[in-house]
């Protein structure tokens, strides 16, 4: 009986010095890992055939990739590589899934809202921002997200602003957390009546929001001719849910700054901010 490694073997394989035909061989004793699929992509670039190519000898060698394992079924069509992990998860190789623990947020895991008069505190800074996969409900299969996938003040404050219906009201110095401006877009898209009030000096500053939300059809109105600074931070939701404290809705308000937002279900306060906001706003000007 031949040699399996003969290089006259039909359908041979080249890997460097060696030849290994294509019959269904011994399996070597090593571990099988990293299955791919024949007629599917193995590698950055190309695909695997029914025969593999011979140029991907001449190219793992000058690479000095370590195949430790080679086992090659004809009956089955499995070609079994070991070597880095970059190039066993090639595009289009059938990866599989691991099991991960972090699942998507959803409204329910911000907690029960606060009862009628009841408050809520949120407290910054948070240690990480959060994963945006993680935010649109969707599970995070990165080993090494290097964000948030926990209920973080930042998420929480997000979940406030998804739920709301009606309408948001948002009276803030400035806005430049991307997420927050991200949420208001998608509030007004799906039918949420969104206004928001904010200082003129930071509406053109660097890393400013406001424009991207006027460019959303929100309406944008600013304090401009005035010297004193338009600083209020507080958001009315639906009418009855009130969001206000030192929190600036900034990138540096959620990582670096101590901050804090009193979340108030309570009506009667909401009319009261309710009330100013309505002022303020006929004294501004659109954007």
């Amino acid at each position: 009986m031949g040699s399996p490694f003969c290089r006259h073997s039909p359908f041979a394989i080249r890997l460097g010095l060696i030849s290994v035909p294509a019959e269904p061989l011994p399996r070597l004793p090593f571990p099988r890992r990293a299955p791919f699929a024949a007629g599917r992509a193995a590698a950055p670039f190309g695909c695997i055939g029914g025969s593999f190519p011979s140029w991907i000898g001449g190219w793992a060698s000058t690479r000095r990739l370590d195949f430790r394992s080679i086992n090659l079924s004809r009956s089955y069509g499995f070609v079994h590589l070991e070597g880095p992990r970059w190039f066993r998860w090639g595009r289009g190789c059938d990866r599989p899934r691991r099991s991960t623990s972090r699942a998507p947020p959803s409204l329910s895991s911000a907690g029960p809202a606060p009862a009628s008069g009841a408050s809520t505190v949120l407290f910054f800074p948070d240690a990480k921002m959060p994963c945006r996969n993680y935010l649109q409900g969707q599970v995070c299969r990165r080993k090494s997200c290097a964000y948030a996938h926990t209920r973080t003040s930042l998420v929480a404050l997000l979940q406030v602003l998804r739920s709301a219906k009606k309408s948001l009201y948002v009276c803030v110095y400035t806005i430049t957390c991307n997420e927050i401006a991200d949420e208001l877009v998608r509030a007004k898209k799906r039918g949420v009546q969104v206004f928001v009030l904010t200082d003129d000096e930071l509406v053109d500053a660097l890393g400013s929001d406001i424009r991207t939300l006027k460019q959303a059809a929100i309406p944008v109105r600013i304090d401009r001719g005035r010297k004193a600074y338009m600083h209020h931070k507080f958001c009315i939701v639906d009418g009855h849910t009130l969001l206000n404290g030192s929190f600036n809705w900034t990138r540096n308000g959620v990582l670096g700054n101590n901050e804090n937002i009193v979340i108030t279900r309570d009506a009667g306060l909401c009319q009261v901010f309710q009330a100013e906001y309505n002022r303020m706003w006929k004294e501004f000007v659109p954007l």
